[in-house]
């Protein structure tokens, strides 16, 4: 407050503020001990996560989407006639060929039974791991993602 320069200040409230104060100023406010936070260390605890086996599931083969184009060029049909014909919308017929969206299976299967050919086969499918040993050197973030996404599921 008065402006001399000290080595030690001390902080006190005057009107209301909070400031760094001499020994002779500090008797027009409240002196105010100020302490430093602790900052508190918590211990890491490690995680132990099982991995499980391979699941056989039915999934797509890759370029069905070429396919079920070939296909209906080859017997001349358009993409809306196409769409009629199996009771779907001519953007997902579009979308399934483009190779946008993933196919569903039934619609792959509805693909399959129309044109006579085979969309659909059997795959592995690696499960979330139920356990994680966090100290296992083959541990990838590939293993954490699968694990946190069916934690959540």
């Amino acid at each position: 407050m008065c402006g001399k320069r000290q080595e030690k200040l001390k902080k006190a409230i005057v009107e209301g503020t909070l400031l760094s104060v001499c020994d002779l100023c500090i008797e027009y406010g409240n002196a105010v001990v100020v302490e430093k936070p602790t900052i508190e260390t918590k211990k890491i605890v490690q995680k132990e996560i099982e991995r499980e086996e391979e699941k056989e599931i039915e999934v797509i083969i890759p370029g069905a989407g070429e396919l079920i184009k070939k296909e209906r060029e080859r017997r001349k049909l358009k993409q809306e006639d196409l769409a009629k014909m199996l009771a779907e919308k001519t953007s997902t017929i579009s979308a399934a060929e483009a190779g946008r969206a993933n196919i569903p299976i039934q619609l792959a299967r509805k693909f399959e039974q129309f044109f006579h050919i085979k969309l659909v086969t059997q795959g592995t499918q690696v499960e979330p791991p139920k356990k994680v040993k966090m100290t296992d050197p083959d541990l990838t973030i590939g293993d954490l993602i699968k694990y946190k996404g069916k934690k959540k599921g």
